[in-house]
């Protein structure tokens, strides 16, 4: 299908819709700011890049536009990442961060219009596989704190028994010398 002047074609998940040739989208990076009283100046931490959200108004038309917009719907309501290709971004890997809104109107017969809002999504075995590597090096330090602790438990229940048996043998000794004076 040709599309209509002005429009460009993309796809969600495989299922093929048109844009207009607008794009919105956000850029930039994650910066907290905290605020101290008595202290003029704030402070700026910063987080990291911007997971910044993509704006799609797109397009349903044809005969058929009713079925292209159940596909595309179940398409939404997928869950976890999906790959969309878009006119401006090219291919991308996003997630849905609120449900899609479909528009029918008797004005505009063969017509679906909807407007959907996607974030970039990272590759969640990476980022997982990150912080089992955290919990993979917070477990070895545990391990050794631990053997750490159980060495230094040992030394000291050793020099306790030690100086337990000094103390004993020189109380046997301070008997034995009293009974012979």
């Amino acid at each position: 299908m040709r599309p209509l002047p002005g429009l460009l074609k993309a796809s969600f998940r495989g299922i093929p819709f048109f844009v207009d040739d607008r794009l919105t989208h956000e850029a930039g990076r994650r910066i907290s700011t905290t605020i101290f009283p008595g202290i003029d100046p704030d402070a700026d931490d910063d987080f990291g890049l911007h997971n910044g959200q993509i704006e799609i108004r797109g397009f349903l038309y044809g005969s058929d536009y009713k079925e292209q917009e159940k596909r595309l719907r179940r398409a939404f309501e997928k869950p976890g990442p999906g790959t969309l290709v878009h006119p401006w971004l090219g291919e991308l890997t996003v997630i849905l961060t609120e449900p899609g809104h479909f528009t029918f109107s008797e004005r505009e017969l063969r017509v679906c219009r909807f407007e959907a809002t996607f974030k970039k999504s990272y590759d969640q075995a990476g980022l997982l596989g990150g912080l089992f590597s955290a919990f993979a090096v917070f477990a070895a330090v545990s391990a050794v704190l631990s053997a750490a602790q159980n060495l230094f438990h040992t030394f000291m229940s050793a020099r306790n028994l030690a100086a337990a048996s000094f103390a004993a043998g020189r109380d046997r000794a301070d008997a034995t010398a009293q009974s012979l004076f």
